[in-house]
């Protein structure tokens, strides 16, 4: 009797014996898989090409119990990216971390993100919007918020009253960290962040800090949301306050993850080439080539559509002592 081939079976399709073969070459040690994803979950992970950035999604997904839906969001709106923005000059120091143990909540600064992405609200980026209008759809949208704080977040209420001298006054948002185990105000600004709202948000926790905390409670923590905010303006505006208050801004709309890439990997070339400048007894004609390098990896990063267009740069009166001044022309 001849037996026919009825076929390799379900499942075998060619976009899945693609992922089969990118899955194999991508994790070839069957030790670093995870019981708890799905192979759905490994599909979203394997077309993450760097290492380090599909390593902390997988970390993320696993201890966060993140649907496929939730993980494609996290990884379209450039979440690791947006991570080690955050942390600033610690950036090298922040994506190995974000590699090898995920998004560690220890400190308040570790759930800022830069920026904040609420797409998920489907507003028009250019359309006027009320401060009001744009909580409510917070509201509505609450458990989409939550993923995009982060872990351990609780929502306890909106427009909390508080009372002063026969005064009312309102805090946008209340949220409760079990984590950090402290309350998280957040204020919403439709504009640019300003002085003024830094005492607002100062008297908000004072008031949290004395009737509201309980005594196993955490000092409380402030997020002023703005539309825009200048790093140096906000160091000056936040700095010198006992509570905890941070800046943070937000998008309507998924950033451009190429501008994201760049900025991280910008960051990273500026803290070498200012680490040249602090060494005056370097070699001059080393320093030179090397900041030449510097400065053409920078527009191909920046400009990526225009890697033939050369930066030509020159330096002149440099002296023994040191490099007197860098002209770029």
């Amino acid at each position: 009797m001849i037996i026919k081939p009825t076929g390799a079976g379900k499942g075998f399709s060619r976009s899945n014996l693609f992922n089969m073969r990118m899955f194999y070459f991508n994790y070839p040690n069957v030790q670093t898989l995870s019981g708890h994803l799905t192979w759905s979950h490994y599909c979203e992970l394997i077309t993450v090409s760097d290492i380090d950035k599909r390593s902390f999604y997988q970390i993320e997904s696993e201890r966060n119990n993140w649907s496929i839906r939730e993980l494609q969001r996290q990884i379209e709106t450039s979440l690791f990216e947006r991570l080690v923005l955050s942390q600033g000059a610690k950036n090298k120091e922040i994506v190995a971390q974000l590699a090898t143990k995920g998004n560690e909540l220890n400190k308040p600064e570790d759930f800022i993100k830069q920026p904040f992405v609420l797409e998920f609200l489907s507003l028009p980026e250019n359309k006027p919007l009320k401060e009001k209008d744009l909580e409510s759809k917070l509201i509505r949208h609450i458990e989409m918020f939550l993923l995009e704080l982060g872990k351990g977040f609780m929502f306890v209420g909106s427009q909390q009253r508080i009372t002063l001298n026969n005064t009312n006054y309102y805090v946008d948002m209340v949220f409760y960290n079990k984590i950090l185990k402290a309350y998280i105000l957040i204020d919403l600004k439709r504009r640019k962040l300003k002085p003024a709202d830094s005492g607002q948000m100062n008297m908000y926790l004072n008031y949290y800090k004395t009737e509201i905390n309980d005594s196993d409670d955490n000092l409380p923590i402030g997020i002023i949301l703005c539309t825009e905010k200048d790093s140096i303006a906000a160091e000056y505006i936040l700095s010198g306050l006992d509570n905890q208050i941070f800046a943070g801004q937000y998008t309507l709309c998924i950033p451009n993850k190429e501008k994201l890439i760049a900025e991280v990997k910008l960051l990273t070339y500026s803290r070498a080439f200012s680490a040249f400048f602090v060494n005056r007894s370097a070699n001059l004609k080393h320093c030179a080539r090397k900041i030449h390098f510097l400065v053409n990896v920078h527009l191909c990063i920046v400009t990526p559509q225009k890697k033939q267009r050369r930066l030509p740069f020159s330096l002149i009166k440099v002296k023994k002592k040191g490099l007197k001044k860098l002209k770029v022309c």
